[in-house]
């Protein structure tokens, strides 16, 4: 038994119950708890995936890194809409002065928006750095072409909507993948067909809003 009502028959399913109690933590309201989660989240998973067994990757990928995009990419856009990061006006002098002085501050180090960018710039680069490191294991499951087209449906998200450090890392996550496998000649032709696909979207909404970074583009 764990936790008083999860049963657990073999190792693998120990290591799955593990990784999605991480899962449901990395959307943790405190930033320091959710990133936590996430690095132990991929530091345990690099270590010790290589011992689960292909099923069991089904899970990991469709039920856990997947996710893990998605639930990160709804509260990063979340909090996006409400923390508009707005200036705030100060008094300067003595606030007894009949009209003093007033300046505009930007506390924008510390947003609610800006921390969740920043979780989803590590998950993205967790879940690029878990399919490179085991891109044989994935290309392998059942569903492995929904799979890779969600995940890009991801980077074209974070690329086209996110800020300058979550698009670099979406794009700069994918280009991982690619760089290490491509020329293993064990990349799936479709694999590299929806890979441009994806890229002539995102160029096409850089064209369109001339939003991205010359650094972005440069890894396209």
């Amino acid at each position: 038994m764990l936790g008083g009502d999860v049963q657990v028959h073999n190792v693998d399913q120990l290591w799955l119950v593990l990784y999605q109690q991480l899962r449901q933590i990395s959307v943790d309201n405190r930033i320091e708890v959710r990133h936590s989660a996430l690095r132990t989240l991929f530091t345990a998973l690099e270590a010790h995936g290589n011992v689960l067994e292909s099923s069991s990757w089904y899970q990991v990928v469709n039920e856990l890194l997947l996710p893990v995009l998605e639930n990160v990419q709804h509260y990063s856009s979340s909090s996006s809409t409400i923390d508009r990061d707005e200036p705030v006006e100060k008094a300067l002098g003595n606030a007894s002065q009949k009209d003093p002085q007033k300046m505009l501050i930007h506390h924008s180090r510390n947003t609610q928006a800006k921390q969740w960018y920043t979780t989803w710039e590590t998950a993205l680069q967790g879940v690029s750095r878990m399919l490179s490191v085991f891109f044989a294991t994935f290309a392998q499951l059942d569903n492995a072409e929904e799979a890779w087209d969600c995940f890009l449906s991801h980077v074209q998200l974070a690329a086209v909507e996110g800020s300058e450090s979550v698009a670099g890392a979406a794009v700069g996550g994918v280009v991982e993948v690619l760089e290490r496998h491509v020329g293993a000649g064990a990349f799936p032709p479709v694999f590299w067909d929806r890979f441009w696909e994806t890229v002539d979207r995102i160029a096409t909404s850089a064209c369109a809003t001339q939003g991205f970074s010359q650094k972005t583009l440069k890894l396209l």
